[in-house]
Parts: C-alpha cells; structure tokens; sequence
C-alpha cells in the first residue's frame, strides 16, 4: 500500500508561508533565475534609456515587473520568466496603466503639503512641526494607497480598475503593517544599492537600480500572496493579462476545483478559512484565479450534497487524459495538506484514488513529488 515520503506527509501551508514577508528573500530571489544577469542588464538598459527618451524606460520596467509577478502568483514557472526583447511592447502596453494611476495618485497627493505650505513658512516653530507632521503622515497613507492602485491597475489592465477604493481600502486593512515594513526595508536596500552603484563610477546605479526592481516585484508579490492569505479578494486577471496559455479546458478547471473542495469537506478537522490556500494551490495547478466567493459556494455545496471525491472522480475518470488524471491526484494532495499536514482521511482518499485513475503506487510518489 502507498505510503508517502514523509516529506510529502507534511507540506507548509500557503497561509502560515506567506503571512509574514521575507525581506532577504526578495534580494536572493533575483539569482534564482539562471539568467539573471542578462535580465538585470535588460532592465538596466530600460533605465538607461529613460536619460535619452523619459518615461519610456519606465514603462518598460512596470510591464516586465508585472509578468514576474503574474508568473508568481500563478506558479507558472519554476522561477520568474527571463526579459524577452521581443515583448518589448507587451511590457511597454502593460506597464503603461499602473505606471499612469501611480503617477496620478503622486499628482494628486502633491496638494495637502503645497497646501501646508504657508503654515509652515509663517506659523513659526509650531506651524512647521504640525506640517512636518501632517505631510510625513500623508506621505506615509499615499505609499500604503499606492501599492493596491498599481497592483489592480496593472493586473487588469485597465486605468480606471485601478482606482478601486473598496479594494484598496480592504488591501490596506490587511497589510498596512507589511507593507510600511517592507516599504522601510526597500528604502534601505535601495539606499545601499545606490551607494554601491556610484562607486561603480555611477553608470553603475542603473545596474543596482534594475537589481531593486527585480527585488521590489518580489516584494509586492509576497504583499500581494499575504493579502489572499488573510482572506483577501484575488484581482480576476483578465486572459490577456496572463503570461501563460490556459494549461487546461475550462471543463477541466472545473473538475480540479471540485476535486480540491470535496477533499477539503472531508477533511476531519477542516482549517477555519482554507480559501486563500485552495486559491494558490489552484492557482499552482491551472494557472488561473479562483474567486472567494465561488470556492464558498463550492464548499457549501459540496458539504450539502455529501459527494465522496472517489466518487466523483471515478464518474469522470473515463474521459480524462493521462496528464489531466495526473493533475487532479496533484489537487487531492494539495487540498489535503491546507492547514500543513496530510491527514490519515487524506492519506486514505489519495490511496483509493490511484487505482481508480489507473495509478499505481510507484506513480503517486511520483505525482506528489511533482508539487512537493
């Protein structure tokens, strides 16, 4: 009888990973890509050419953070893509609307303190530490409004998605502590870079510069994965967003987010919110985003109608190719392993469920290494 691996009997939750950022991560990340000086010089190159044509390198850079991000998100592949130079518009044209509502909210954002201004030339001592104290707190809130706009505006696609204030006000309240710890550290390594960049007889400063905006698409991502983490809605990312193409069928889909929710309703001691771990895992799997609310109605479903996952999928097995068979045992044990271990239930379903896809035990160790 299968048995797995006793790393594959313990997996460490998305939620329990991703509720606290790792900062160090975000500086080793950029080597984790074989490729990564070229992309860094790309990036460099893309700033470098903002001092003959502004703003156009920018652009360039904001479109390319947001394929690592996406990439990320949906675990698509095993590190994040490589710069292609032959997506030099696709960056140019996604980079374009959250560069945009960045640049508005910094437009607009610019009032208070012009505002404050007078107060603190003519109040004196007292009038220029309350406005001293009032711009550095505006300061601070248009940095924690910032990251929401340009995630929603560069994940959509769309300038005016961006401004979402439901979403950013809901963003904030679940990551205002991440993110001004991470915007605090950023400040620090980008001061450091940028030191180390100027001993480099200063064209180095675009080197360490592009090196901070790989760091900092990290960063947000690890903001972005917390937020989901801790109940947070996904942004639905539109086909055209995705750097991917769909792996499966949308039938398909649909059968790897049953199979992942009837394993989770038979779980003895089922997590108090295991959507924000069936999101990533589904993710994982599909390269596609499940919504919260769809996944609850799933649950209540699924929990009303009683429905073993053996039983299901043995209706469905028939139909099925090898690859997909493959990937719906991968979904079982990932939905298995939401609060970070594998269940004696799980552990049981997953053995059933070989012999009905046609597995054997050699085969699931296999399959499961695969996610491990």
């Amino acid at each position: 009888m299968y048995t797995p691996h006793r790393n594959a009997t313990k997996r460490t939750s998305m939620s329990a990973r991703q509720n606290n950022p790792h900062y160090l991560g975000s500086c080793t990340f950029v080597f984790e890509n074989p490729n990564w000086l070229a992309n860094v010089l790309y990036t460099a190159l893309c700033l470098l050419s903002a001092s003959v044509i502004p703003i156009l390198g920018q652009l360039v850079v904001a479109g390319y953070q947001f394929e690592i991000i996406t990439a990320l998100h949906t675990r698509s592949t095993h590190t994040y893509p490589d710069f292609d130079i032959n997506r030099l518009t696709h960056y140019l044209a996604r980079g374009g609307w959250p560069f945009l509502a960045q640049l508005v909210v910094l437009v607009v954002s610019c009032v208070l303190p012009l505002a404050l201004l007078p107060v603190a030339l003519w109040g004196g001592g007292v009038g220029a530490l309350l406005a001293l104290a009032i711009s550095t707190l505006w300061s601070l809130a248009t940095g924690l409004f910032l990251t929401p706009v340009w995630l929603r505006a560069g994940f959509r696609g769309n300038f005016a998605d961006g401004f979402d204030l439901g979403f950013a006000r809901d963003f904030i309240a679940r990551t205002w502590l991440v993110l001004l710890r991470s915007s605090l550290f950023s400040i620090a390594a980008n001061l450091l870079l940028c030191c180390g960049g100027l001993l480099l007889c200063c064209i180095g400063a675009h080197f360490t510069m592009a090196f901070a905006s790989l760091m900092q698409a990290h960063l947000t991502w690890q903001a972005y994965e917390i937020y989901l983490a801790r109940g947070g809605e996904p942004i639905a990312v539109p086909a055209a967003q995705t750097t991917t193409t769909p792996r499966f069928t949308p039938r398909f889909t649909e059968h790897v987010r049953r199979v992942m929710v009837l394993t989770v309703v038979a779980a003895a001691n089922r997590p108090d919110d295991p959507i924000a771990t069936l999101q990533s895992c589904y993710a994982q799997l599909t390269g596609l985003a499940a919504e919260r609310h769809q996944l609850l109605r799933d649950l209540d479903l699924a929990a009303a109608a009683g429905t073993d996952v053996t039983t299901y999928v043995s209706g469905i097995a028939a139909a099925l190719s090898r690859k997909q068979k493959r990937t719906l045992i991968q979904a079982a044990f990932l939905a298995g392993t939401t609060d970070g271990c594998l269940q004696p239930a799980h552990l049981q379903q997953l053995q059933r469920l070989g012999p009905v896809l046609g597995f054997t035990d050699h085969d699931l160790r296999q399959i499961i290494a695969e996610v491990c």
